[in-house]
């Protein structure tokens, strides 16, 4: 994947469905996180893509990154 990652740019949001999808959610968060911390336009639709992302909208880090993107309770 690494390799891939130097030849294309990805968003951080699409690597994190890739990595929600997978079931890897350690990695899926670090994506998150990169893609909060630049301001991800793909944020916006944090909430609609829970389907997507499997288990991982029931994480408490998830639920912070929700929270702290000021989405509503």
């Amino acid at each position: 994947m690494s390799e891939l990652l130097q030849q294309r740019y990805f968003s951080p949001a699409e690597m994190a469905w890739v990595y929600a999808s997978l079931g890897e959610t350690v990695q899926a968060l670090a994506w998150l996180e990169k893609a909060y911390r630049e301001r991800s336009s793909w944020m916006t639709r944090l909430r609609l893509m829970g389907p997507v992302l499997g288990d991982l909208p029931s994480d408490p880090r998830f639920q912070d990154l929700l929270r702290r993107v000021n989405f509503p309770q």
